[in-house]
C-alpha cells in the first residue's frame, strides 16, 4: 500500500477468531483499518480511494471512521489501529 488512496483486503486470524480487514492508506503518512463485513448482511466493503467505505450490496456507506454515513447497516464498522512506518502498515487487534 505504497499509494495513496491504495486499500487491501485481507484475513487475519486473532484470538481463534478470523477477522476480514481493509486497510487503505489515505495519506502519506495515515492508514486506516476497519473491519471489511458490512453489518447490514456481511458483504465486503470497498474503499472508495478518497473518504468513504461503500457496501456493493445495498449501498450503505462508511466514513474513514468506520460510522455508518448512509444506511441500511445499523452499526459502525470495528476500527483498528493501523501505523505506517518504513517498512508498511502495521494494523494492531485487541484481544
Amino acid at each position: 500500500l505504497s499509494t495513496v488512496g491504495g486499500s487491501i483486503v485481507t484475513e487475519v486470524i486473532s484470538q481463534g477468531r478470523n477477522v476480514l480487514l481493509i486497510i487503505a492508506r489515505t495519506g502519506q503518512s495515515s492508514a486506516v483499518a476497519l473491519s471489511a463485513t458490512c453489518t447490514h448482511t456481511g458483504c465486503a466493503v470497498a474503499y472508495d480511494g478518497a473518504s468513504a467505505f461503500r457496501c456493493p450490496c445495498h449501498g450503505s456507506e462508511f466514513s474513514l471512521t468506520g460510522a455508518v454515513q448512509q444506511g441500511p447497516a445499523p452499526t459502525p464498522l470495528n476500527r483498528y489501529t493501523a501505523t505506517v512506518t518504513t517498512e508498511g502498515i502495521s494494523v494492531s487487534i485487541p484481544t
